[in-house]
């Protein structure tokens, strides 16, 4: 009887990966076969969790950084939200082309993504593939102080 592929999407940060690295090893421990595709900074973790990894060229880690936490503060500034937003939607111009790429060879049971990677979903929709979306923390609020979990 053939496994059950699953395939866990996560950027390298550790908030995203980690949470995504907890499911992958409980659904390894329950038979599946599983893989978990992020970047380069990620493989150590994933390979440390004992899960297969498939590394996603289309994640520069230092570009991805400077999109998600730019040197500069953006607040509300009008033009610094619309480079922000420029940066994030050439990194998921990038990645959805990598992720056509990938599942035009392979293919697997359920995709499960993190919220952060909505290109995700249309790839799999595109290759009639099953696929959710995971929230490692479904209550955050941010502060000036920070976020806070509750």
């Amino acid at each position: 009887m053939k496994k059950i592929s699953i395939d866990l999407l996560a950027p390298p940060f550790k908030g995203h990966l980690h949470p995504i690295l907890s499911m992958g090893k409980q659904l390894l421990a329950h038979g599946f076969d599983v893989t978990v595709l992020s970047s380069e900074t990620a493989k150590v973790d994933i390979e440390a969790a004992g899960l297969r990894p498939l590394l996603l060229t289309s994640i520069d880690d230092k570009i991805l950084i400077e999109c998600v936490n730019p040197a500069y503060a953006v607040r509300s500034s009008p033009t610094k939200l619309i480079a922000q937003f420029k940066q994030v939607i050439s990194f998921f111009r990038l990645l959805k082309t990598e992720l056509e790429t990938i599942y035009a060879e392979r293919s697997c049971d359920l995709m499960i993504a993190d919220f952060t990677l909505p290109v995700a979903g249309i790839v799999a929709d595109q290759n009639d593939i099953v696929w959710w979306t995971s929230m490692p923390s479904p209550c955050v609020i941010e502060s000036s102080t920070g976020i806070r979990v509750i």
